[in-house]
């Protein structure tokens, strides 16, 4: 079958070069029976290779029939092949190169025949989209946009002959959805993406007339698309998309900038009008908007770039909730406006709960964009207060949830804590009478979300437990037989005076220093300036004793028979602010209208009624308290500590 193919194709290239147009005509109907046989009989179309074949070669004729100026050949060529497919709905496809060639061929076309062949064509690859397998799906706004560019290059007609085509192709576009083949949600959204896209488009390429007769159309005619298109995700998508580049994207030449701000003043109430009295959520859209505008954001062609869509859609949105009639912030549903969404206004606009030259620039551009007369201090004022409680009750909200999760994070801490204390060598329970305790209390404040990293309560929280504890036990040892020595940091001498104390000790005194803990090990850059013959005995001494690593700078050398350290008891406990404490600790925030105004995080500070801080710092800080017994027996001359010190 397959040198069949090969053949048809081969002569029928060979007699579209020699305009046989009879072997043409007849090699063109064995195509389109053969491409009929092939969806009738094949069950998985999208997976045929044979299949495959077989369209890259009707595609590859359909392109050269434009070459050679077969240009209604083509178009029949390609109208039958997306007649067949959808007959069939086994496959969807796009012809790269016969439509490209197709689009091509409208550069030179007459005015009357300028839109009945691509709309034509567009119904049937819209319903071909429709179809689940295959290839297509995407390709539809991209070739609608390459039909605009192809009526603003043709040859044959003067400007408002372009302009009058491209106005009834837009207006053929939005009728598709009153097709019956094309109700479905999917050609639905297809037909929307495909609206925006275009429109989106024409804005980039600056062509204001055509953009001014399709928002008008929209406008005045949107009673008859309100029920299939939604408009006013359109309009949103256009105006957060004018508004970005007026006012947002420096890519944008002031000339270009100031005619679309002239554009503006002609048309803007039809933004007032579908947006500004708007009296539903226009949140809802929101996500959609969004993800369609990243991809329209200006690019340089060969440097780096801030990205910006994300955070020019999330600023409109807010000023325009604040200056629309019917709306305020508090409508929006906290999963849309989330914390993030408010957090990038209040750190960048509202530092230290100030409202910023720069809000009140947005402010005034998005005015603009609507053409409407407002109170711009209360509406600053509204807009910072709304934005404020609203950031203050997801704060508190949050610290209500992660207390509530608090209680597990202890016994995470204390395995922490244990896990640190291990590599200290303590004993088990001391049988020896002469026995000395030790008890060691402590508490420190501690952020909530802190408490609840893992990594955090590892590497920070249960680090500072056992570092207060082992700086409390090195501190009590010099009273029970240890010889404590400090040596500066710098010094040259470090393991001189440590062999020295290890002899000293074990030739007069019959001590064997048999344990030893160092934060000090023999690869330790603090021991550079050391005489290699010192730092192997260094070695020698790690590798004979049982050695202890911590990460304090000390060697703690002694003799385990003469030196025991047991842990008797341990508990730990979360405790909330005192409220003496919590009230001394909010002194220095109390602002003269009796309110506290509490950092957050950042710049970024909010007010707080004294009930209101009250409840937030203990939610947000708590204080890990801590009890230790320890019982020492110690015999003189037991060993010796040597630490670092800066001097």
């Amino acid at each position: 079958m397959e040198k069949i193919i090969d053949s048809l194709y081969i002569h029928t290239k060979d007699s579209l070069v020699n305009h046989d147009l009879k072997a043409i005509d007849e090699n063109n109907k064995l195509l389109k029976e053969i491409l009929r046989i092939y969806m009738k009989n094949t069950d998985n179309a999208h997976q045929s290779k044979l299949i495959d074949s077989f369209i890259s070669y009707y595609d590859e004729l359909i392109k050269i029939s434009f070459d050679l100026d077969r240009e209604q050949l083509g178009y029949d060529l390609l109208l039958d092949f997306y007649e067949i497919l959808n007959e069939y709905k086994k496959i969807n496809y796009y012809l790269d190169d016969g439509i490209e060639a197709y689009i091509n061929s409208l550069k030179s076309i007459d005015s009357k025949k300028m839109i009945e062949g691509p709309i034509e064509l567009l119904y049937k690859l819209f319903i071909n989209a429709g179809i689940g397998l295959g290839k297509s799906d995407n390709n539809i706004p991209l070739i609608i946009r390459m039909i605009y560019k192809s009526f603003k290059e043709n040859n044959n007609l003067n400007e408002n002959e372009k302009n009058k085509n491209i106005d009834r192709f837009f207006n053929s576009i939005l009728t598709f959805s009153y097709y019956t083949e094309l109700t479905s949600d999917f050609h639905k959204d297809l037909i929307e993406k495909s609206i925006v896209q275009l429109i989106l488009y024409i804005i980039n390429k600056r062509d204001l007339i055509i953009l001014k007769s399709i928002l008008l159309h929209l406008h005045k005619q949107q009673h008859m698309y309100k029920d299939r298109i939604m408009l006013e995700k359109l309009f949103l998508t256009i105006t957060v998309y004018i508004y970005y580049l007026i006012f947002k994207e420096e890519l944008i030449s002031v000339e270009d900038k100031n005619s679309l701000k002239e554009f503006l003043n002609e048309i803007n109430y039809v933004f007032r009008d579908n947006l500004y009295n708007y009296e539903e959520n226009i949140w809802e859209y929101y996500e959609e908007v969004s993800v369609e505008l990243r991809s329209w954001e200006i690019m340089p062609d060969d440097e780096a770039k801030w990205i910006i869509m994300s955070s020019v859609v999330n600023e409109f949105y807010i000023l325009v909730s604040i200056i629309s009639v019917n709306f305020n912030l508090f409508n929006v549903s906290k999963d849309i406006l989330d914390k993030s969404k408010i957090f990038g206004i209040v750190n960048n606009y509202l530092n230290n709960n100030e409202i910023s030259p720069h809000l009140d620039k947005i402010y005034e551009d998005i005015v603009f964009l609507f053409g409407v007369d407002r109170n711009k201090e209360a509406d600053l004022l509204s807009l910072k207060e709304q934005l404020l409680k609203i950031y203050k009750d997801i704060e508190v909200n949050e610290l209500r949830y992660l207390n509530q999760q608090s209680i597990d994070c202890l016994d995470s801490i204390k395995i922490k804590f244990e896990e640190k204390m291990n590599i200290f060598p303590f004993q088990h329970e001391l049988e020896e009478e002469q026995i000395y305790d030790i008890y060691i209390e402590h508490s420190f404040k501690e952020m909530i979300y802190f408490l609840l990293q893992e990594k955090n309560i590892d590497e920070h929280i249960s680090v500072k437990i056992w570092g207060y504890v082992e700086n409390k036990i090195l501190s009590e040892l010099n009273k029970y037989g240890i010889n404590t020595i400090y040596i500066p940091t710098n010094s040259n001498n470090k393991i001189n005076i440590l062999l020295d104390e290890i002899n000293d000790l074990e030739i007069n005194t019959n001590t064997n220093i048999n344990t030893f803990v160092s934060g000090i090990t023999s690869d330790d850059r603090l021991l550079y300036s050391e005489p290699a013959q010192k730092m192997e005995q260094l070695k020698l001494i790690e590798n004979q004793k049982k050695l202890h690593l911590v990460r304090k700078k000390y060697w703690l050398g002694f003799d385990s028979t003469k030196l025991k350290i047991s842990v008797d008891k341990f508990e730990m406990i979360l405790e909330d602010f005192e409220k003496t404490n919590l009230e001394e600790y909010l002194v220095n925030k109390k602002e003269a209208d009796e309110n506290y105004l509490i950092n957050v995080t950042n710049d970024i500070y909010l007010p707080f009624s004294n009930e209101e801080a009250l409840e937030f710092n203990n939610l947000r800080y708590k204080f890990i308290k801590f009890k230790i017994k320890l019982s020492i027996y110690s015999e003189e001359n037991s060993g010796f500590l040597i630490i670092l010190q800066n001097k």
